[in-house]
Order: C-alpha cells, then sequence, then structure tokens
C-alpha cells in the first residue's frame, strides 16, 4: 500500500498536464508499471501466506501453484489467446476480443481465488500477458474503459468510503500515527524515485515531478488497502489511517506538479 503507484490516475494526470508523451512522462509510467507488478507480487505472496495460516509447506505449495499458473498464462493463454483473436477477425472483432478479455478476467479470477491467493491477482497476470496485443489494448481502451470508469470505479470508491471510519482514529496518539503513515509513505517514495531518477541524470526538477508522480496512489493504492482488510490483517483503525494516507498523497499531486511546470513554462522537460 505504501509503495505502489496508482497508473490509471497518473496517467489521468499526465493526459491534463500534457506529460504524457514527455521524457520524463515516460520514465514515470515504465517506473510505475515495475513498481506496480513488484507490489502486486509481493501482495499475492503474502495472500498466499496468510491464507495459508503461515504454514511453511502450504504456503510454499500455494506460491508453487501460483508460479505454475503465471507460466501457464505466458506459454499456452497468451499464444492461445493471439491465435483466438486472429481466427475471430471479422466485423464483429470487438465484441470477440471483449468477449475473450472477460472470460479470461473472472476465469482467472477463479483460479487464483481457488489457489488461495487473492483474485485480482488472475486478471493483472492476464492483463500483462496481453498488454503487447494492439487490437486487445484499442478495444479495451475504447470499448471498457468508459463503463469501468462511469459505473464500476465510483461502486468500488463508494463501497471503499463505507467501510472507513474516522471515529476508531479517535486519540492524539492515533492521529499522530495516521500523519507519520502519510508522512514516511511520501518521503519513502520520493526521496527513492527522485534521487533514482537524478542518479539517472534528470536535473532536479525533473527527478522532483518524478518524485511526485510516483507518490500518487489513489486506486491502486486502494484496492492493496482493500485486500489487506478481507484478508484479516489490518484493523479498522489503520485501514483507514492507510485510505487517508492514499487519499492525501494522491490530492497533492497535480497542484505541486502545475507548480514545477510553471517554474519553466518554456521547457517543460529536458529532452
Amino acid at each position: 500500500a505504501l509503495s505502489i503507484t496508482a497508473i490509471p490516475i497518473l496517467g489521468r494526470i499526465m493526459m491534463d498536464l500534457g506529460l504524457e508523451q514527455t521524457p520524463v512522462g515516460v520514465l514515470t509510467i515504465t517506473a510505475a508499471a515495475i513498481d506496480d507488478a513488484l507490489g502486486w507480487i509481493l501482495l499475492a505472496a503474502v495472500s498466499g501466506l496468510v491464507s495459508g495460516g503461515f504454514h511453511v509447506g502450504k504456503s510454499l505449495g500455494q506460491l508453487g501453484l501460483l508460479a505454475l499458473f503465471v507460466l501457464l498464462c505466458w506459454l499456452v493463454v497468451r499464444p492461445l489467446s493471439r491465435w483466438l483473436l486472429k481466427l475471430s477477425k471479422s466485423d464483429i472483432g470487438d465484441f470477440n476480443t471483449i468477449s475473450l478479455l472477460l472470460l479470461l478476467a473472472f476465469g482467472s479470477a477463479l483460479v487464483t481465488n481457488a489457489i488461495g491467493v487473492f483474485s485480482v491477482f488472475g486478471p493483472f497476470v492476464v492483463g500483462a500477458c496481453l498488454s503487447d496485443f494492439p487490437e486487445v489494448r484499442q478495444v479495451a481502451r475504447q470499448r471498457m474503459q468508459g463503463f469501468v470508469a462511469a459505473l464500476l470505479l465510483p461502486v468500488f470508491f463508494t463501497f471503499t468510503g463505507l467501510k472507513v471510519n474516522v471515529g476508531v482514529i479517535d486519540t492524539p496518539v492515533l492521529w499522530m500515527w495516521c500523519i507519520l503513515i502519510t508522512l514516511v509513505a511520501s518521503v519513502g517514495k520520493m526521496a527513492g524515485c527522485g534521487l533514482a531518477a537524478r542518479w539517472g541524470g534528470s536535473s532536479w526538477r525533473e527527478a522532483s515531478m518524478v518524485a511526485i508522480m510516483m507518490n500518487t496512489r489513489a486506486l491502486m493504492g486502494l484496492v492493496a488497502i482493500n485486500i489487506g482488510r478481507e484478508l484479516g490483517v489490518l484493523p479498522d483503525s489503520v485501514f483507514s489511517m492507510l485510505v487517508i494516507m492514499a487519499v492525501a498523497t494522491t490530492v497533492v499531486t497535480v497542484p505541486v506538479l502545475r507548480r514545477l511546470l510553471k517554474s519553466n513554462p518554456t521547457k517543460q522537460v529536458a529532452s
């Protein structure tokens, strides 16, 4: 929850500010994709350990099945999907692609849930395996993104909000912990990403932009936090603190980015 970056929200912010095609934007999205992939793998491993009751044999068995699932997705599902997409190209190609995506998404969720790993990991693996298929990306963006954003995301945010009980943070000590979690999450993420960008040759201003954009958690952070709550490892107070942290770190992104862009309006990023 502290390390993850919300790529969908970040991409939208970049588009609004005209940064999506700039070197600093490409660098940030690439880093965020790698960061999220590693984060989801770790989350899947933790999910397996928790559901296995921290029994070594059972947990190792679940992790082995998870590795086998990833391997099968890459070696079997990926080429089979490519073949099916080529076979079904016609006037209703978009419909066939949507049907295939939904089938794979729900099927993979059932498989990972049966393994004992949180169901969201299955569709993530399938999406990663099909990410370089142009027809899949185009259909997902044009046909499904609007539906998800207009209907499913508001429902998810509503349910997350209903689970938050700020009233459980009812002492000064708990509020201090909430502030500390937000500060540690922000400083750790921005310092690590900013210094890495600077070490890689970016200017201090560009490194600052990378740092603040990588600190955007929003949707993906909330998904990870909800998974932790469903696994029973996050009490209500910690869950509420992490939700506040995810929202706060996202809210500050756009104002700070606008400030950085205004500091050098004639040159948004270096080539």
